[in-house]
């Protein structure tokens, strides 16, 4: 499992980190923490799905 943290995800999605607070707290991106009120963490798998998701339905759309 290839877990990533805040910052990489921020790369990999291309967004602020506000931005993907925002999505966390909205439940509209995969993120999990390993421990109660610990950092979150998201599997870079997961986020690549997110992303060609979003893609296909902007074309879509």
């Amino acid at each position: 499992m290839d877990l990533i943290e805040t910052e990489e995800a921020c790369r990999l999605l291309r967004v602020h980190r506000n931005t993907l607070y925002s999505l966390i707290r909205s439940g509209d991106i995969p993120a999990f923490r390993l421990v109660r009120g610990g950092r979150w963490r998201f599997k870079r798998s997961e986020l690549v799905e997110w992303i060609d998701a979003k893609q296909a339905r902007r074309m879509l759309g």
